[in-house]
């Protein structure tokens, strides 16, 4: 599927977004302090650091909340319906808002392990997540 909107991209966001043309979840850290700053910022939310760093996350996580929307809330979406939407908890910390997609989404459950993939749009890519079996988790 390809969104009829772009995301807006704030300045303090590039590098997020730069990250998510090429394939890669990134997230800032504070070089001050080490703590990871989401959503992205001008200063560490922690120590109020300017030297934020944005590094590649690891892309996997887990469902914290889940629930499947029967009515679209963007025209984009609607041939999607129905869709899961999901707060996940990336392995790094954070927590995004976010999509589940692929085989068995709608099946998704709180504590599913996920990992990051990228949905195309007409400006950068968005992640989203699907279900990751157990036997590739134990793979890595």
């Amino acid at each position: 599927m390809i969104a009829d909107r772009a995301p807006a991209v704030a300045p303090e966001a590039a590098g997020f977004w730069a990250g998510c043309d090429v394939g890669e979840l990134r997230i800032q850290r504070c070089h001050g302090c080490g703590k990871v700053n989401w959503f992205p910022r001008t200063f560490c939310f922690s120590c109020s650091s300017r030297d934020l760093r944005w590094e590649r996350a690891s892309g996997l996580g887990a469902v914290l909340e889940v629930t499947t929307v029967y009515r679209a809330l963007n025209e984009s979406l609607a041939d999607e319906v129905p869709y899961v939407l999901a707060i996940v908890r990336l392995a790094e910390g954070p927590c995004m808002l976010t999509r589940i997609v692929g085989e068995g989404a709608l099946q998704a459950e709180l504590d599913a392990q996920v990992e990051v993939c990228f949905e195309p749009t007409r400006g950068h890519p968005l992640p989203v997540f699907r279900l990751v079996r157990e036997s590739a988790i134990s793979a890595r």
